[in-house]
């Protein structure tokens, strides 16, 4: 994995660990990125298990995995 993208997934876990939850939209703002790059963060931290997704399309929120 890139070093810068290990970094945008740290700054999006700690930003969880603040906020508790967030949007898409919240990501693009935080790493002043495009909305496909902050989905694919997303995705990253959704397949590793470390962020849940709950809601639909429009309305999705994100929030950590609770251990």
């Amino acid at each position: 994995m890139p070093i810068k993208t290990g970094q945008q997934l740290e700054k999006i876990l700690q930003y969880l660990l603040e906020q508790e939850e967030c949007s898409c939209r919240d990501i693009c703002d935080l790493l002043d990125v495009k909305e496909r790059r902050a989905r694919q963060l997303l995705q990253i931290l959704q397949a590793q298990n470390r962020v849940e997704a709950y809601g639909a399309n429009r309305i999705r929120r994100y929030r950590l995995v609770k251990k």
